[in-house]
């Protein structure tokens, strides 16, 4: 005989967090419950769990039309940022992502997740340098940043 439950947890191979499944009753009542990593599915259960399933897509889809917003405003552009070097030109402090994501939130008022800025390394000198911002998985940003002295 079978059970249906909803899962609370991942479980490689079996279920991923959220998903309805069949599963025979004794596992179902003697591990999957009891461990918590899953609970009967009720009529009511199952209605709670799809509302829940559709508000989480629903706010997915909004955060990529916003990225994708984020994508068409920032690509190409030129990021003009000012550090402190000594006499041979170096920067006192490297440019981070984190850097570059708060100086593109005060220029383009774009909010970038220091995460998604690809960078062989940190920029520790001035000149023009090249970064990519992974807003969308099926594009990259091509971003243009230009360190001056301050």
């Amino acid at each position: 005989m079978d059970m249906k439950v909803i899962f609370l947890k991942n479980v490689p191979g079996t279920a991923k967090k959220g998903d309805i499944k069949d599963v025979s009753d004794g596992y179902a009542t003697n591990f999957l419950v009891k461990q918590g990593i899953a609970k009967p599915a009720t009529t009511v259960s199952v209605v709670e769990e799809q509302a829940k399933k559709k508000r989480a897509d629903k706010k997915k889809q909004g955060v990529m039309e916003v990225r994708k917003a984020a994508h068409k405003k920032l690509q190409g552009q030129l990021l003009q940022i000012t550090g402190k070097t000594n006499k041979q030109g170096v920067l006192y402090a490297a440019i981070t992502p984190a850097r570059i994501a708060k100086e593109i939130q005060m220029r383009f008022r774009v909010a970038v997740d220091p995460a998604r800025i690809v960078m062989n390394t940190q920029i520790k000198s001035i000149g023009k340098h090249r970064v990519v911002l992974k807003l969308i998985d099926s594009a990259e940003t091509p971003l243009s940043v230009v360190v001056s002295a301050s």
